[in-house]
């Protein structure tokens, strides 16, 4: 790689990282993004686009593609074993994309990617992060540039191995390295643990409704765990269960076959268990189930970190924090704190750096800040109306995190459910 310092350098080419790039890009701003993996995600358990994620890919000029790629879906039932009991219809929603947009997280990482490349920034991969250090208005980012090299002679192997180690000088440093985020590591920001960890066993398959109905996702809220059921394409869609944590998961650790979601590799669960969980939990399922196309059980953690980021090193989405699947709040989250990123430096460069930075960070990290407490605290602040159905009562903090939508698009679809946020100032939700 000939350039070795830009504006900003990112870490990690996700969804994230990569609507960030695209939208630093947009301010003007030179970027750089590195990733250690070898490519982009292949198989894919991020699976929808919430409407405030569209309007931000809208604004650099993507969403109407993704759009015609991917299914819009209006309307959302929360269910248990008896059935629907609670309706919500994207469609009453203001704004251009009145849905949620069901779209594989590969196809929006391809698509992602290519309109960085046609910008004429390109995804440096197989480049790991070592250390990060910043110190007189720079940030020196060592990285090791990584290639494959075999050996052996009768029996062949391959491994990954240096090729090139270096330092990458940049003004800002963005860390969107996922859970395992080495920016993280090297920022000393601890990633605090928000609740008990929880186990999904996902089977994608093939089948058919059974009568024909307009795109609906299905959210399960059972004394057995929740779950969700979602077309993915057409003939195609995903059941996922929350099972018991410790003694699944064990089990199928044993079993020593995995399934791999980019940088992660998952047990995987025996696709004839679908049929049994669907027959106990969701019996009014009207989606028939043909070949399973891939299982697993995933394990998904709530972590928060202590700081979003420190002067000119910051992290966003995985690499920040994690939540449970219903509601696919972690990425969406992401784009938006990205967004708040990239203006917040973009703002910083063009005063030609003359505000405080400590001003800078401690604003920049209150904004992100905020939109997680209010996820995490959503049980304490979600209220319900007199005339709300006890189910929804019993279940409206859950409701809140599962409805896929932040902000303003979450409060106008509450009352829906007969239900509405509960505003508190910064200090007293945190």
């Amino acid at each position: 790689m000939s350039l070795k310092s830009a504006r900003v350098l990112i870490v990690g080419a996700g969804p994230v990282g990569l609507v960030t790039a695209l939208l630093l890009n947009e301010q003007g701003l030179d970027v750089e993004i590195v990733d250690e993996q070898w490519r982009g995600t292949t198989r894919s358990y991020g699976l929808a686009l919430h409407a405030s994620s569209l309007e931000l890919l809208d604004s650099i000029g993507v969403a109407e593609e993704l759009v015609q790629t991917g299914i819009p879906c209006r309307h959302l039932s929360f269910c248990d074993a008896s059935g629907p009991r609670c309706e919500i219809d994207f469609g009453l929603l203001d704004g251009p994309f009145p849905f949620v947009l069901i779209l594989p997280q590969s196809v929006l990482e391809k698509r992602l990617e290519k309109e960085l490349k046609d910008r004429g920034v390109n995804v440096r991969w197989n480049h790991r992060v070592e250390t990060v250090e910043q110190a007189n208005g720079v940030v020196t980012t060592q990285i090791d540039r990584l290639t494959k090299e075999s050996f052996g002679y009768s029996i062949s192997h391959t491994e990954w191995i240096v090729e090139e180690t270096f330092d990458f000088k940049s003004e800002f440093l963005i860390g969107a390295d996922g859970h395992r985020s080495a920016v993280r590591r090297a920022l000393g920001t601890q990633f605090i643990s928000r609740g008990d960890p929880s186990v999904f066993a996902i089977f994608e398959f093939s089948g058919f409704p059974l009568q024909k109905r307009p795109c609906r996702i299905h959210t399960l809220l059972t004394e057995s765990g929740d779950g969700s059921l979602w077309p993915v394409k057409d003939g195609q869609f995903r059941w996922s269960f929350e099972i018991p944590f410790a003694s699944e998961a064990e089990e199928r650790q044993k079993e020593r076959l995995f399934v791999q979601f980019r940088d992660r590799a998952f047990p995987h669960v025996d696709g004839t268990e679908l049929e049994k969980l669907i027959s106990e939990r969701a019996p009014w399922s009207e989606i028939s189930v043909g070949e399973i196309a891939w299982s697993a059980m995933v394990q998904f953690e709530k972590r928060l970190v202590d700081r979003f980021g420190r002067n000119r090193v910051w992290l966003i989405g995985d690499a920040a924090h994690l939540f449970g699947p219903l509601g696919t709040q972690s990425m969406n989250v992401g784009f938006l704190e990205g967004a708040d990123l990239s203006r917040a430096i973009a703002t910083h460069v063009q005063s030609g750096g003359s505000g405080e930075l400590n001003s800078f960070s401690e604003q920049l990290e209150e904004n992100l800040r905020d939109r997680w407490e209010t996820i995490f605290g959503l049980r304490e602040r979600v209220r319900a109306s007199t005339s709300t159905n006890d189910w929804v009562r019993q279940h409206a903090g859950q409701i809140a995190t599962a409805i896929p939508a932040t902000g303003p698009h979450l409060s106008s679809l509450l009352p829906q459910a007969g239900l509405s946020l509960q505003q508190f100032s910064h200090s007293s939700s945190a």
